[in-house]
């Protein structure tokens, strides 16, 4: 199936994947209802008591840097922050923040799927598998049927064995394995079961794809873009990606940073 051209700005609906109407509330293990911290609020929310918030992560932050952000915020200093899914800082879109003793919540978060959209660049390949790194070979991807792009489409969806990339937080040797790459190490991370339960992409801009994915946890889009550029024999890398739900819950609900820093950070104490 092929989609109108997305951007990495596009907010998809949610039915798309047949998921579920947005919550605004969780069950906890012992009953009682824990609503996230609405965006329609006009008051800051309430970080050192405890709340769950739903995050659109901008371009060139991680998702620690959004956490000690928060946590500088003059009425939130050492509260404890965790989150549900981490976002690379080339990546915009859904965090969801747990604060205080809601934190223990989190893991009622860690197992949804994650929905995403985004680019895959054909041709050029980096080794990091997105633009942190140099490109580093060029094979022009000529003339591809539509039946060529389907059929690597669909190898790509399913139950997949994928390599994550070695620019990655997972932890190899002992250290961060983006450690190990910007050391100029060429380790190659063991292969990990990733989920894609639905994969479309447009061809409109060729030789950059545009996609929507719905994967499960743990599923690396740079790796797909990587063996998707492989399959077709030319190469490719992720250009840009931003997830636009979290199970249930979309990036279109979400506080952006900046609306969060005018509550909670007066400019005049920044």
């Amino acid at each position: 199936m092929y989609l109108p051209f997305l951007t990495c700005e596009n907010q998809i609906d949610p039915i798309v994947f047949g998921l579920m109407p947005t919550q605004t509330a969780i069950s906890a293990s012992s009953g009682s209802d824990f609503p996230f911290w609405d965006v329609q609020q006009t008051e800051a929310p309430d970080l050192a008591r405890g709340c769950l918030l739903l995050v659109d992560k901008p371009y060139g932050y991680s998702s620690f840097d959004v956490i000690r952000l928060l946590q500088r915020f003059p009425c939130n200093r050492k509260v404890r922050i965790g989150h549900a899914g981490t976002l690379d800082p080339l990546a915009t879109g859904l965090l969801i923040l747990a604060t205080g003793r809601l934190t223990k919540e989190i893991d009622h978060f860690q197992g949804l799927p994650k929905q995403y959209t985004g680019r895959i660049c054909l041709g050029y390949e980096r080794s990091s598998h997105d633009l942190e790194t140099p490109i580093c070979s060029y094979v022009p991807p000529g003339e591809l049927s539509d039946q060529t792009l389907e059929t690597v489409r669909r190898s790509l969806t399913g139950e997949l064995l994928l390599r994550p990339p070695l620019h990655s937080a997972i932890r190899t040797q002992g250290v961060r394995a983006y450690k190990l790459a910007r050391g100029g190490s060429d380790h190659a991370l063991e292969p990990r079961a990733m989920t894609v339960d639905q994969f479309e992409i447009d061809a409109t801009h060729f030789p950059e794809l545009a996609f929507e994915i719905r994967c499960s946890k743990g599923t690396y889009i740079r790796s797909i873009a990587a063996v998707f550029g492989e399959r077709l024999g030319c190469g490719a890398y992720l250009s840009a990606l931003r997830r636009t739900a979290i199970g249930p819950y979309p990036v279109n609900s979400a506080w952006s940073l900046d609306r969060l820093m005018d509550l909670s950070w007066p400019e005049s104490q920044r």
